[in-house]
């Protein structure tokens, strides 16, 4: 599994890249929101986190994963940047457009209605888990 680091905006970011990746392929992308309990101001937090340790027990897991971090105390008044991260993201070379799925859990679920919300004609399927909407 590779996993690099990223920055939009001052917005770190993880990309997970499947195996056997090509340049100038299409993907589909699913964007992984973080819940509160990995907020803070090491990223490194999220390799850890047990979303990507299920991934990455398929090596022929597909997707390539954007994971955006939330910093310590945040998460709503990033939002605009979140938004313009996920456009960006659906715009980049490796992104299949009309697969590009979201999914959120606790904190990040509500974070995946809200962008859901906001950009309803982007996703092809929403996955809040433990996150009521606004």
């Amino acid at each position: 599994m590779k996993l690099e680091l990223f920055q939009f905006e001052k917005l770190d970011y993880f990309i997970r890249f499947p195996d056997g990746y090509r340049d100038g392929e299409k993907y589909p992308v699913i964007v992984f929101l973080h819940g509160a309990g990995t907020r803070g101001d090491d990223i490194e937090i999220l390799r850890n986190h047990v979303f990507f340790k299920e991934i990455a027990k398929h090596a022929d897991f597909p997707f390539i994963v954007v994971a955006p971090h939330c910093k310590k105390n945040m998460w709503y008044d990033v939002f605009e940047r979140l938004k313009r991260l996920v456009l960006y993201v659906a715009n980049s070379t490796f992104a299949d457009k009309s697969r590009i799925y979201l999914m959120g859990a606790s904190m990040g679920g509500f974070g995946s209605w809200q962008l859901a919300m906001s950009l309803p004609e982007l996703f092809a399927a929403v996955v809040p888990i433990c996150g009521g909407g606004l």
